[in-house]
């Protein structure tokens, strides 16, 4: 082979190889004609997500569960018209904002019949609509000028529907769901899951090697010999071991599979919002972790739960408050002044007394 120093070259790695990049969005904001309508175009899609995949479901729920779940606070009046709320027939109200707080963030959108009393309009009822019967009408401006049950062709006024969006930005006319951002992370974790499962099954099946020659012979062998693992049956075979041989299969090392999975997890809670410790969940958390996304969490629910808040006033005209989950933040700020003195609460009350 002949050489020169002289005829040196360089690889491609700018144009051969593939760059980064993400693809430029544009929103759905209503255009300059007189009507324009948003279907909710991807409900079936997130609902399926939500619905087959664990983490998601429970990662969603208990974002709902956290701004609901100490209850609230109102008037006598306002407490008596949502004492007679009853959904479909077996709700209560908070059962009816759980459910709407979720399919908020399945869906981006959510939406509920407000039913009033044909001659005072006072609210007798809030019932739970599927996002994916309910099409948004907009006039030119971006303005919300009705909705139309799809099925029925039925229409409503504006103040005839309860609409909760998540997340919507600029001129958007739905709002964004949280399923999207956190698909790729589930579908590669559901992947790794089932890709070792099948190893883990494979693995209990013995290889078989055996000197055959007889095409015919060698497919009744096949049979058979599906035939007993499928019943977890032993093969009798009369051969001699130099014409037939077993080889057990070995699992691949499940380190890598785990830290895999686990990085993979705790990505779509990390995306979803929901920190794992408020799940109950402590799995390789140190405590001073913990006790950070609990505080972290706590800007987030908040936020969430003034939202609601307003909405309800807006849409219902009723001023409603929920009680915050328990705070920890001054526990924590006792315990830093505490590291920083270099004193703990056993030793100062230690001395009192003697």
């Amino acid at each position: 082979m002949q050489t020169d120093i002289t005829q040196t070259t360089t690889t491609s790695m700018d144009t051969n190889v593939d760059k980064f990049s993400v693809q430029q969005k544009t929103t759905d904001g209503a255009s300059e004609a007189s009507v324009n309508y948003y279907d909710n175009p991807n409900f079936s899609k997130w609902y399926g997500y939500y619905k087959q995949l664990p983490e998601l479901k429970k990662g969603i729920d208990a974002f709902a569960i956290w701004v609901l779940g100490k209850g609230y606070e109102t008037d006598n009046r306002t407490q008596i018209i949502l004492n007679n709320i009853s959904g479909r027939g077996d709700e209560d109200f908070m059962a009816i904002m759980w459910n709407m707080l979720v399919m908020k963030k399945v869906n981006g959108d959510s939406f509920a019949e407000i039913i009033r009393e044909p001659n005072s309009r006072i609210i007798i009822n809030i019932k739970p609509l599927s996002p994916q019967n309910i099409r948004v009408r907009f006039n030119k401006k971006g303005i919300i000028t009705g909705y139309i049950e799809k099925r029925n062709n039925k229409p409503y006024e504006p103040e005839d529907i309860l609409h909760f969006s998540n997340d919507r930005t600029a001129d958007e006319m739905g709002g964004t769901s949280v399923v999207p951002v956190v698909q790729w992370n589930i579908d590669a974790k559901n992947e790794a899951m089932a890709g070792y499962r099948r190893i883990l099954h494979r693995s209990t099946i013995r290889v078989l090697y055996i000197d055959e020659q007889d095409t015919t012979r060698m497919a009744n062998i096949k049979r058979d010999y599906a035939a007993a693992i499928n019943k977890g049956e032993l093969l009798i075979m009369p051969a001699s071991v130099k014409d037939a041989t077993f080889q057990d299969l070995s699992t691949p090392p499940i380190q890598s599979f785990l830290e895999w999975i686990r990085y993979l997890d705790n990505q779509i809670f990390l995306n979803i919002g929901t920190p794992k410790v408020i799940m109950g969940s402590v799995d390789s958390i140190p405590e001073s972790g913990g006790k950070i996304s609990y505080l972290s969490y706590e800007q987030i629910y908040s936020r969430e739960t003034r939202e609601l808040e307003a909405d309800l006033l807006a849409q219902l005209g009723m001023e409603i408050t929920f009680n915050p989950p328990v705070s920890i933040a001054e526990g924590v700020a006792d315990e830093r002044s505490n590291a920083q003195t270099g004193f703990q609460p056993n030793d100062v009350t230690a001395g009192v007394g003697k």
